[in-house]
């Protein structure tokens, strides 16, 4: 199979805004509006706010001390130890939890000194009142006054400083409860909508790669047309010159059927002419022949016959055979103006044969070009391990929701029931959880620790260096097999991890996901969005469209011989002075009308009698050759229209002849070299048109593919959702409850035994 993108199909994939028949002079003069492409629905979240206000104190302070009891980093290598083989290292955790071992030591001695504490108290109150008794005989007033005023003092502030620990405690602890299950449906959330962005990216890359359908039925109605507007753009642009030159040929053709009619019109009125003229003359010669002799009689009464002659000599009038010979028979020239204009608008369907394989060429690229983008975009960096990772999250948080929920509910049950020395193992619980979640979670968090052991887990990114290897090496192929479109081939493929705070910084600020994961080393985004590496092919099938009329001609052969043979008849010979004189002769001298009404005159005369019925015969005769004359006097009139006519045509027909034949040749060369210009502007024209549409549908694809599908801004505010919900509205409350405990609990002793000492000073004073 050969190169798909040899051809530049990209360009008429997008070669949309084509003009009409005025393409070819007004290219960059339509509209350039944006193509109506679909809109990407982005993501929509929400912040989840923090509610610590004034208990931002407490929460700092248990912070610092969870800083002091566990200062050590995040442990990489014991979770990731425990991730891989799914085994702890007991000696690195009980190293790593030693500030917690050492609190847990603390709080059994505190509980052991307490009880010691507490025996000897109850020793004390119950063995030694008479050794109090001598002691305070023995000791002055003022002293005791003095002790009492101190114990008591004690009390009142460790009274306080209890029940302010006790107000905190329930205060954090139902910030707690309050804050477990909104927190937990806020981490899930999050986790869904993360997990959700991440999968909408390949659903938005394929709803792009199908807004490929908007451009490819406009270019294809427009690749469709181009054969239309190439025929168009002839016929509009010679229209004019064609309607002149059809203009002059048919003058022409009128002036030489005009001249056979009236050179056959002029043979048969000369052949009557000629003929009427022998009767006329036998018949006057006749006539005068008869009346002179009528005129012997000297008694007679007779006119005079004397002017009984013809005038008209039509027998001067020439032939013109010669020339109707010669001339062009009117059927060879009928048709030719008809012939012309359907010659002329043939040009379109000429066109249309000759640039269909073209055109064909071209819809091949339009759909190779098609398959050629669906290929290349299947080949974008996948996420689907960190879609997989982010599932898991999400999972593990739905799986761990109820027991997290109920240890919860347990933990405030026990807090409002349980006030023994148990007390302080559930303040040990609380701080060992709580003090993990803020180590392990949120300090690691804020401090980017955590960012730095999520870069060392591989699988979260392993379908992204995956999905680059298939890309380089498909690239690899490409380039092997299309020599011409420009592609780097690397030898060898660097496994590249991506940062995850630079991810989650970069889409806090702003930036698309393909820049804050450095996909440009994965996937050549310009490359691929490059619009000259598609164009260099297509330039040359859309250069490869032609039209050639070599073979058309507005005036067949037989019609500009015919015109030749007309030109060359030889009408601007005759005589036409001469024979208009010649035909403005009267036909005879006396009109034989009045002659005859003088003979039927002289026929009543008495003197007349004996030849009276000669004379009504010769007038008769008269009356009858008079009826020749006028018709020798109509075909006269008629023979000088027609000679007229002749003599107009013969002083403009040759001249006619040859603008016609030039003005014909000059548009039929016109054609011939000035079509490969009009389909080059055309084809040029669609290109450019094209280039056009693709750099905007490429302009669309690159913004929708950075700001539209791999928007992040939602990524950085779920995660900064999960903190809030998870650290600031759980844990913070959490280790501040266990704070509060461990307060109360570190003045209960001294409170009671303040109180039992305050008891006894007031049991001796009375």
């Amino acid at each position: 199979m050969g190169p798909r993108l040899s051809h530049g199909g990209w360009l008429w994939v997008f070669m949309s805004l084509l003009g009409a028949a005025d393409c070819t002079y007004h290219c960059l003069s339509s509209s350039s509006d944006t193509q109506p492409f679909l809109s990407l629905t982005q993501t929509q979240t929400w912040r989840v706010e923090s509610d610590g206000g004034c208990l931002k104190p407490l929460y700092n302070f248990a912070k610092l001390f969870l800083e002091s009891v566990q200062p050590n980093p995040f442990p990489e290598d014991i979770i990731s130890t425990a991730l891989k083989t799914e085994q702890l290292d007991i000696p690195q955790l009980v190293r790593y939890e030693a500030g917690y071992i050492v609190c847990l030591l603390l709080a059994v001695l505190y509980l052991l000194v307490m009880s010691v504490a507490g025996g000897v108290l109850a020793w004390g109150h119950f063995h030694s009142r008479k050794v109090e008794l001598k002691n305070t005989q023995s000791s002055s007033l003022a002293s005791l006054y003095h002790q009492d005023i101190g114990v008591a003092a004690c009390l009142v502030l460790v009274n306080i400083l209890l029940l302010t620990g006790v107000i905190l405690a329930f205060t954090v602890n139902s910030r707690v409860s309050e804050n477990m299950h909104p927190g937990l449906y806020h981490v899930e959330t999050s986790a869904r909508i993360i997990e959700d962005s991440l999968t909408s990216i390949t659903q938005k890359m394929k709803v792009i790669m199908e807004q490929y359908s908007i451009p490819k039925a406009e270019i294809s109605k427009e690749i469709n047309d181009a054969d239309d507007i190439v025929g168009a753009t002839i016929i509009s642009s010679f229209n004019t010159d064609v309607d002149e030159d059809l203009t002059d040929l048919s003058a022409s053709i009128e002036d030489a059927i005009g001249t056979f009619e009236n050179l056959q019109l002029y043979q048969t009125t000369r052949t009557d002419l000629q003929a009427n003229q022998t009767t006329l003359q036998n018949g006057i010669q006749g006539l005068q022949s008869r009346v002179e002799s009528l005129g012997k009689c000297h008694t007679c009464d007779v006119p005079n016959p004397s002017n009984l002659t013809t005038v008209a000599n039509y027998y001067l009038i020439p032939s013109v055979d010669d020339k109707l010979n010669d001339m062009p028979p009117a059927s060879s020239l009928a048709g030719l103006i008809e012939q012309g204009n359907l010659t002329f608008h043939d040009i379109p369907q000429k066109c249309s044969e000759q640039v269909a394989p073209t055109i064909s060429a071209l819809m091949s690229v339009l759909n190779e070009t098609q398959e050629e983008l669906l290929n290349t975009s299947h080949r974008f960096p996948s996420l689907e391990s960190l879609i997989e990772a982010v599932s898991d999250c999400k999972t593990t948080v739905r799986r761990f929701a109820d027991p997290v929920d109920y240890y919860d509910f347990v933990r405030a049950v026990v807090a409002s029931s349980v006030f023994s020395w148990l007390f302080i193992l559930l303040v040990y619980i609380v701080l060992f959880f709580g003090g993990n979640a803020h180590t392990l979670g949120c300090r690691s968090w804020s401090h980017g620790q955590l960012f730095g052991f999520l870069d060392q887990q591989n699988n979260i990114f392993s379908s992204l260096n995956n999905s680059s290897q298939g890309f380089n090496t498909s690239q690899s192929l490409n380039t092997s097999q299309r020599p011409n479109i420009s592609q780097e081939t690397n030898s060898e493929t660097h496994q590249i991890q991506p940062s995850t705070s630079a991810i989650y910084h970069g889409c806090k600020s702003g930036q698309s996901l393909f820049h804050s994961m450095h996909m440009e080393q994965h996937f050549d985004l310009e490359d691929f969005l490059n619009a000259s590496k598609y164009l260099d092919g297509f330039n040359e099938t859309a250069q490869n469209m032609s039209v050639n009329l070599d073979g058309l001609k507005l005036l067949p052969d037989n019609g500009r011989q015919g015109l030749l043979s007309f030109k060359q008849c030889g009408i601007d010979s005759i005589n036409y002075h001469e024979l208009l004189l010649l035909l403005s002769t009267p036909v005879v001298k006396t009109d034989l009308g009045v002659f005859a009404d003088e003979l039927d005159k002289k026929a009543e005369v008495p003197a007349n009698a004996g030849i009276k019925e000669d004379l009504k015969k010769e007038a008769e005769t008269t009356r009858y050759l008079n009826t020749i004359v006028k018709q020798q006097q109509t075909n006269a009139a008629k023979m000088s229209q027609i000679v007229s006519a002749l003599k107009t045509i013969s002083t403009v027909y040759k001249a006619n002849v040859d603008k016609t034949l030039e003005s014909l040749t000059q548009t039929e060369v016109a054609l011939h070299n000035q079509v490969p210009y009009i389909v080059g502007n055309v084809s040029q024209c669609i290109m450019e048109k094209g280039e056009q549409s693709l750099l905007r549908y490429l302009d669309w694809v690159r913004h929708a593919i950075l700001y539209k599908v791999l928007d992040c801004h939602w990524l950085a505010v779920s995660m900064d959702n999960v903190y809030t919900a998870v650290c600031l509205n759980v844990v913070d409350p959490l280790n501040a409850f266990w704070l509060c405990l461990g307060w109360c609990c570190a003045f209960l002793v001294p409170g009671v035994i303040f109180s039992i000492y305050t008891a006894r000073r007031l049991e001796r004073i009375h």
